[in-house]
């Protein structure tokens, strides 16, 4: 209901229309054959289904599209806002990290619902999956203007281009810098004093003071020369993350025999679980909405006894807890540096610093209370908190969500060079295709190991969503011929009013 009522636009007209209907004015013919023709446009006669879809796709149940929005927590609220906004087709849709609340299939779903998109999309994210298959151009914002990249060959995702085309710019302007530098240098040394103390004859007088190869002095002395210093290029946001690298704790590290869970009063979410966990592990947990991952990946950590069988976790084996909650609860009116040493006392704070500095958190960042420091900063820090366990298995519950694109590169090259293990439950496709070698299903009771790549399971889940998309597509055709019958009759009603109308008046 909350979605349907979104379109403001619709309300009005069918409101309109149930007055002018009711009115039996023979002079609203003409108004009700627009509106009725503005209601075909915008699909109203299809309108809780177009709701439906989008609820479906975004992983509500039927049962949840009847409960009242008040009932959701804010996670799922930020879903329905968000189907709202699909629900709508605005002129210009603008979304800001559309991904952050959704699960893997959501997001899936997404890439191919804006693909179809026949308006226009204006995109802030961190997801190079929906840069690359959603967006045809990328706009860069740097050095106070805006470039714009836009690959010639749509076949080449708009996020890649970019990443070429700026890195292949950069080696430019730094080359024409390192030139126009060289230049200045070689009129610097024709500027000192010959063999009778005096400068060459037209030289300027040097700047006193600069050290040989700094940029910075260089650009000095052109300005006391009277020049101007060239342009220097960008600098790279440069940001890397190195996770400790544990010491075998020996075997088994982490081993589940026959285990089970459900919640009391409801069905078990799986059973008769049997696997191990150990250094060598790349693991992504991927399933449906509900289908239990984040419960395995308590179950695994050791937060949930399970219900029926075993969960052993080797007594010398150190677990990294990370999920997007944990951010949520640092203490922000500390510093990370205070922070973490009231968890780590036997940490010096040259350590912690240099535990901060792993993860590319700025010094000065160190320092100010975290209340003060972005999102993806504060994941930084919680990653931190993780590291200083050193790790044997790490337990990754979202790990993306405040982390900016460069920030996503350095968590995947980190895990990539991580000798420990990994448990993953994600939306990122980037960091499941380059971090994970095993995929798990979660759903049916069961957890499956899928047999193909995980770019095999997309394309399964891609299939799924186009079976259903046909389906919907089915169901309309047949709702727009009802329609157009609705209409054709209403019409006939009309006119034969407006004859009869016109009857009556000529007698009188």
């Amino acid at each position: 209901q909350t979605v349907l009522e979104s379109d403001q636009e619709r309300i009005r007209l069918l409101e309109e229309e149930k007055r002018l209907e009711e009115s039996e004015d023979a002079e609203a013919v003409d108004r009700l054959n627009e509106i009725s023709d503005r209601l075909d446009l915008i699909e109203a006669y299809n309108a809780e289904g177009r709701a439906s879809a989008i609820l479906s796709g975004l992983q509500f149940t039927d049962a949840m599209k009847q409960q009242a929005t008040k009932t959701f927590s804010g996670g799922w609220r930020m879903r329905i806002s968000f189907a709202c906004a699909l629900f709508c087709r605005p002129t210009l849709l603008m979304l800001d990290e559309p991904t952050n609340h959704l699960d893997l299939h959501a997001s899936v779903w997404l890439e191919t619902y804006l693909q179809k998109w026949k308006r226009t999309v204006l995109i802030v994210s961190h997801d190079q999956e929906i840069l690359n298959t959603v967006c045809t151009d990328i706009i860069h914002i740097h050095s106070k203007r805006l470039h714009y990249y836009t690959p010639k060959n749509p076949d080449t995702g708009a996020y890649d281009y970019f990443v070429q085309r700026y890195s292949e710019e950069l080696k430019v302007l730094r080359k024409e810098y390192e030139r126009q530098m060289k230049v200045f240098r070689a009129n610097q040394s024709a500027a000192q004093p010959g063999k009778d103390g005096k400068p060459a004859k037209g030289a300027k007088p040097k700047a006193k003071g600069r050290r040989k190869g700094d940029d910075s002095d260089d650009e000095a002395a052109m300005k006391a020369a009277g020049l101007a210093p060239p342009d220097p290029p960008p600098k790279d946001y440069d940001v890397q993350f190195q996770f400790p690298d544990p010491e075998s704790p020996g075997f088994p590290v982490i081993k589940v025999e026959k285990a089970g869970f459900k919640y009391e009063g409801k069905k078990h979410l799986f059973r008769n679980l049997d696997f191990g966990v150990d250094l060598d592990s790349r693991i992504a947990l991927i399933g449906a909405n509900g289908a239990g991952k984040s419960t395995l990946m308590k179950m695994i950590a050791g937060e949930l006894e399970p219900t029926e069988g075993e969960v052993y976790i080797n007594r010398k084996v150190v677990l990294g807890r990370f999920n997007q909650h944990f951010v949520e609860k640092l203490d922000i009116k500390q510093t990370p540096l205070n922070y973490l040493q009231g968890l780590y006392p036997d940490h010096a704070p040259e350590q912690v610093r240099a535990m901060l500095g792993r993860f590319s958190l700025p010094s000065d960042a160190h320092v100010r209370p975290i209340h003060t420091i972005s999102g993806g900063q504060k994941s930084r820090v919680s990653l931190a908190e993780v590291s200083m366990r050193w790790p044997h298995v790490l337990l990754f519950d979202e790990p993306t969500n405040h982390l900016d694109v460069e920030s996503i590169h350095a968590l995947v090259e980190a895990l990539k060079h991580y000798k420990g293990g990994l448990v993953l439950v994600t939306h990122d496709s980037r960091l499941i295709r380059d971090t994970c070698r095993d995929i798990w299903v979660v759903g049916g009771g069961k957890v499956t190991a899928h047999k193909g790549s995980f770019d095999d399971y997309k394309q399964g889940l891609l299939a799924e969503f186009q079976r259903l998309e046909k389906e919907e597509e089915d169901r309309k055709q047949r709702l727009l011929l009802l329609r157009q019958k609705q209409r054709e009759k209403a019409l006939k009603q009309r006119m034969l009013l407006q004859k009869e109308k016109e009857r009556q008046k000529a007698k009188k």
